[in-house]
């Protein structure tokens, strides 16, 4: 085997036996042109996939984001419905207290509704 067949054999191990930058640009110092395409092909699929790597980072902080805010979105309508749903309790009692105070008064039910601005038929299922 002649000594340039033997150089070119060597380079091609080592370029396949890379491992560092650095390898690669010792590499691309050669003036084997088939070398030097080859550490260039390398380096574009390099970035291709880190390129890739990146694209699907993003995508996955996204769908993160987007879960985090579908989540706290849910939460809060929870947290809201809760509130709302005490304070109409809250309205109710303080409503029917008010009710069976007049209603003790001597008020009718057209009375109370009209006082507390509600219908007569709340008043009298209030009172019954």
């Amino acid at each position: 085997m002649s000594s340039d067949k033997s150089n070119k054999m060597q380079l091609w191990m080592q370029l396949i036996n890379a491992e560092t930058e650095g390898d690669l640009e010792m590499l691309e110092q050669t003036n084997v042109k088939e070398i030097q395409e080859a550490v260039l092909i390398l380096r574009e699929m390099s970035a291709d996939e880190k390129m890739k790597e990146l694209a699907r980072r993003r995508e996955l902080a996204l769908s993160d984001k987007i879960t985090d805010l579908e989540v706290s979105r849910a939460k809060g309508r929870a947290e809201g419905l809760e509130e709302g749903m005490q304070k109409g309790m809250q309205e109710g009692i303080e409503k029917t207290k008010n009710v069976f105070k007049l209603f003790m008064q001597g008020y009718n039910t057209w009375q109370i509704a009209e006082e507390l601005g509600i219908s007569e038929e709340q008043v009298k299922m209030i009172i019954n």
